[in-house]
């Protein structure tokens, strides 16, 4: 509406669904956060305001589990732990968010981690796996992907 005190304002539990009118019964429909999302799917960040739509709830309602990332999957325990899997390790300076993790414990760590170095390397005390090749034998770098 041009005068934003004339809007209607959905109850908890109800969302606007885009219809027109002037009433709770006319504008407002139930709202995603009741509805319960199939395995691999959560509920979208926006749940609480997003209608649900009769006949598509989870297209409307949910999106994929995200779960192949080094960092930021949707359940912070499918993040890889650097300290745990790798030893000494850490997260990899500026790894993007989108980087998928490997298929396996060593390639986790050669995707996503950083190992301490001993010092003397000039890049204060951090050995990166993947720009450092050298520091690795190439067969143990060829056979990562196959190693868990």
């Amino acid at each position: 509406n041009t005068d934003s005190t004339k809007d209607v304002q959905c109850p908890d539990g109800k969302a606007l669904s885009g219809y027109m009118g002037n009433t709770t019964d006319a504008c407002c429909t139930d709202a995603c956060t009741g509805f319960q999302c199939p395995n691999g799917k959560h509920l979208k960040s926006e749940a609480a305001s997003r209608a649900k739509i009769s006949g598509s709830e989870e297209l409307s309602c949910c999106e994929d589990d995200v779960d192949s990332l080094c960092f930021g999957n949707t359940d912070p325990a499918d993040d890889v732990d650097c300290a745990a899997t790798c030893g000494s390790c850490e997260k990899k300076a500026g790894i993007l968010e989108s980087q998928t993790k490997g298929s396996g414990k060593y390639a986790n760590c050669f995707y996503c981690c950083m190992a301490k170095d001993s010092g003397g390397s000039g890049d204060g005390g951090v050995l990166n796996f993947a720009t450092r090749e050298a520091a690795v034998p190439f067969m143990v770098l060829a056979g990562l992907g196959a190693m868990n």
